[in-house]
């Protein structure tokens, strides 16, 4: 039984975002963790959610999510690595890449943010590993919305009510350390005014499709579909309590993290 989760739950409310005053000149560090979070702030533009539940409760896991603020205020650059597997070498790899993000995050684009992930975990002797990954970028001074993916699944994006996958220009990319060159693909498209994004890893499909025929993101868009909430502040609390219903218990078989994203 996931303890925090349980009695957050229990609360049924949640906190108004915190007000994050990043600093003018610098790329300031708004969240990162592989460990349990519920949180809610803003960015320049942008009202945000993050839930990361590490499996059975562990102290930590194989995901990361890690969000900065660059550009005298404008870009806000959103990170979700998931590493394969669970447990103590999952957690490892995890907690490797967190110590580097600061340096992979001030990338100038999130094409080569993944190539500088994928060379990092490629190049790990001690851990052999894989990861998904995928990174967004907003810009608040044009409402611009970039992304990228490495094999991570595809993001929703919620445009006048209604839920549907954020698709990439070009094939979809490999994972993060399967190949020393792998090339990624980078897609900009404008968030407006009331328009939500969705990152999320695996273990949020694997909790959706649990007992579903059908294995594929229409499951995720039906259960986010079926959350009458106008703002994120009413969603993200329902669509929590979705999951663990889904799930059956407040303790998942894997890591899990969930960034949602509104354009204010």
């Amino acid at each position: 039984m996931n303890n925090q989760l349980q009695e957050w739950l229990e609360q049924k409310k949640y906190a108004a975002l915190t007000f994050i005053n990043p600093k003018l000149e610098t790329c300031s560090q708004i969240a990162g963790n592989n460990a349990f979070v519920i949180d809610g702030f803003t960015t320049p533009g942008l009202g945000c959610h993050i839930l990361s539940i590490p499996h059975h409760g562990a102290l930590s896991g194989g995901d990361i999510h890690y969000v900065t603020v660059c550009g005298h205020q404008m870009k806000s650059k959103f990170v979700l690595i998931d590493a394969r597997g669970h447990g103590e070498a999952a957690s490892r790899l995890s907690a490797r890449l967190l110590g580097s993000m600061g340096r992979l995050a001030s990338q100038p684009d999130n094409q080569s943010l993944l190539a500088e992930i994928n060379a990092l975990i490629y190049n790990t002797d001690d851990i052999p590993a894989l990861a998904t990954a995928a990174a967004g970028t907003f810009n608040d001074l044009d409402g611009t919305w970039t992304y990228a993916y490495a094999g991570l699944p595809n993001m929703l994006i919620r445009h006048n009510g209604l839920w549907s996958e954020l698709q990439p220009d070009g094939d979809k990319s490999l994972p993060c350390g399967m190949m020393n060159d792998s090339g990624y693909y980078q897609t900009t498209t404008t968030l407006h005014p009331g328009d939500w994004i969705m990152m999320y890893s695996d273990g949020i499909l694997s909790t959706v499709e649990r007992h579903k025929a059908k294995h594929d993101t229409a499951n995720l868009i039906e259960l986010a579909s079926s959350v009458d909430a106008e703002t994120t502040e009413q969603f993200f609390p329902a669509f929590v309590e979705r999951l663990v219903e889904a799930n059956q218990r407040a303790d998942f078989e894997d890591d899990l993290t969930l960034i949602l994203i509104e354009r204010k």
